[in-house]
């Protein structure tokens, strides 16, 4: 069987006095591609930047492939979109997608095969970021992200300002892979997932995904319980 890749046990975040996350027991293993949803300001966000080990938690335990000592192999396999494209305003598209590629030794060849994937021509892709549209940011933010072919991909609203042509060819590249998506687009979220998981009031449950295709996130949740997940 395998384990995990990555599993986090009784993890709680603070800020302050504001406990976010609630004894969160949760597991991605392998080929999962699992939606998390929930209202705003649930604590969706800092859930997908522990799993990307962008943050720590504040109590709690993290194990990446059943390991203490996993999170180098995890980096190197894994993919992260955030609200943050993490793109640099004053280089042009062409330059940013090198800039990242160099820094996995991934040739000029294969970036240009990435923009030319994600729709940018060579006009675009010459013309400095800060000029692209949201639109055209958010497909240079995935030719990014999907650049050195990561096994594991995390998504923070990927779909934002994307038109509905190329979330479809968006969907289809991820789909062969490990998925945490986070999302308010469940119709969306629903076409690619495999399991569903509600996060509310700092708290992750699994949910029915059949049943949510029906009914909101709440009446989902209520179906199953509405128990804390231990998986």
């Amino acid at each position: 069987m395998n384990l995990p890749i990555v599993r986090l046990l009784g993890v709680d975040k603070v800020y302050g006095t504001d406990r976010v996350l609630r004894d969160i027991q949760f597991s991605l293993n392998p080929k999962d591609r699992i939606l998390i949803h929930g209202p705003n300001g649930a604590g969706k966000t800092t859930l997908l930047k522990i799993v990307a080990s962008l943050t720590s938690p504040t109590s709690g335990s993290i194990y990446f492939y059943g390991e203490n000592d996993g999170l180098a192999r995890y980096r190197k396999e894994m993919g992260y979109l955030g609200h943050d494209t993490l793109l640099y305003p004053d280089l042009t598209g062409e330059e940013n997608l090198q800039f990242f590629g160099a820094l996995r030794g991934i040739s000029r060849d294969r970036c240009d095969h990435w923009l030319e994937k994600v729709g940018l021509d060579r006009w675009a892709s010459r013309r400095r970021v800060r000029f692209y549209s949201a639109g055209m940011k958010q497909r240079l933010a995935i030719a990014r992200l999907l650049l050195h072919d990561p096994e594991i991909v995390l998504l923070d609203e990927p779909f934002n300002a994307l038109d509905g042509s190329f979330v479809e060819l968006f969907v289809h590249w991820v789909r062969q892979k490990t998925v945490l998506l986070v999302t308010h687009q469940l119709d969306i979220g629903r076409s690619l997932a495999t399991r569903a998981f509600e996060l509310r009031n700092g708290q992750i449950n699994e949910q029915v995904l059949s049943l949510l295709q029906h009914g909101n996130g709440r009446d989902a949740g209520n179906a199953t319980g509405g128990s804390t997940v231990s998986t």
